[in-house]
């Protein structure tokens, strides 16, 4: 039969079975006015072929499984490609257990007004790190799904946090941070410029910011002036969650919830991601 022909029978496109053919998938007579002549056994092939690829065999799978010398090497295969798409079952599974701790994340942060102060157990030590960063950082050369675990975090010195409230700007820096837990789950080592927020009890606000490189530091007057009122100083430097990225009159506004430790513990939530 013409190419035409078996592209209506099985529903794959010309240019596809053509591709199949000089794969080694397919084997029909070459005429010799140059065109090719399909054959019944062309036609199982390509539904056999069709067959595995929605199993999500890869075309290589495929061609090996068709040069298996047993039964035994050819359900190997099966057994390959099964492991593989539970591993991506997961992978989906874990995103998802993501978006939700991000969208709960986000819901509490957007109800939370901005002269409001959470005191928070925070989840496990926080491994925050700011460019430049090191040329082994995880991140660039390891599992691409490290973004999955990261916040958006920002420095600002516990010295200033403990200082006196002032209507002045100050110098402020946005990194990336995670927590050690993930550090050990992906066997990484913490880089040597990390900044470590131990894990305990934290003070948090919402802040919004139209500039990531300084704050006014009255923006921080609800933390620090609790701090103060319960005889707390911060024992760490504060992180961070970018919660979102807003508009407002064409800028963009970053809401930012920060938050630093005011009494390290051991504690260490079932809930960690």
């Amino acid at each position: 039969m013409k190419i035409n022909e078996l592209s209506k029978l099985t529903g794959i496109h010309i240019e596809t079975i053509r591709m199949y053919r000089k794969e080694g998938f397919l084997h029909p007579t070459k005429l010799s006015n140059g065109y090719y002549d399909y054959s019944m056994e062309d036609y199982a092939s390509l539904l056999h072929l069709k067959k595995l690829r929605s199993f999500d065999f890869s075309l290589d799978e495929i061609k090996q499984s068709e040069h298996s010398e047993n039964i035994s090497e050819y359900l190997e295969h099966f057994n390959d490609v099964e492991k593989r798409l539970t591993n991506e079952i997961h992978a989906i599974q874990q995103k998802i257990k993501f978006i939700h701790f991000e969208r709960n994340h986000v819901l509490s942060s957007i109800n939370t007004a901005d002269t409001s102060v959470s005191i928070n157990q925070s989840i496990d030590e926080k491994i925050d790190i700011y460019p430049p960063y090191e040329t082994n950082f995880p991140t660039f050369s390891y599992d691409p799904n490290f973004f999955l675990y990261t916040t958006t975090p920002i420095f600002i010195p516990k010295d200033i946090l403990n200082g006196p409230v002032k209507n002045e700007n100050i110098q402020v820096k946005v990194g990336i941070g995670t927590y050690r837990s993930i550090y050990q789950k992906m066997n990484l080592s913490i880089p040597h410029k990390a900044i470590i927020i131990p894990n305990g009890i934290c003070l948090s606000q919402i802040i919004r910011m139209h500039d990531l490189t300084s704050i006014n530091l009255s923006q921080l007057e609800p933390m620090m002036d609790y701090a103060k009122q319960i005889g707390k100083p911060f024992i760490s430097d504060t992180t961070g969650y970018l919660a979102g990225i807003t508009y407002e009159k064409g800028k963009p506004v970053y809401l930012m919830r920060i938050r630093a430790c005011i009494e390290k513990n051991n504690i260490i939530s079932e809930d960690r991601i």
